[in-house]
């Protein structure tokens, strides 16, 4: 993730584990720093963002796709895939 930057709001059709392997991000259930783990799943609507300063790298394991939410971007959800 480029620092101060956020990725499109999104849920998840599964379970998703992420884990912070540098630099920190935030979302509406909380901030993530080296080290934590986060998990998501299809009760999880969120946009993460992250800190300023440094570009946060995660490591994300998924069981399943994930959808846009965004009003805008979710008419993209069937032609790509995130």
């Amino acid at each position: 993730l480029k620092a101060g930057w956020p990725v499109p709001k999104h849920t998840h059709e599964g379970t998703e584990l992420t884990v912070v392997i540098r630099g920190a991000y935030r979302d509406n259930t909380g901030s993530y720093r080296r080290g934590d783990l986060a998990l998501a799943d299809a009760s999880t609507d969120h946009r993460p963002w992250a800190e300023r300063g440094e570009d946060c790298y995660c490591l994300a394991v998924t069981d399943a796709g994930r959808r846009l939410t965004d009003p805008i971007l979710r008419l993209l959800n069937g032609v790509i895939r995130i």
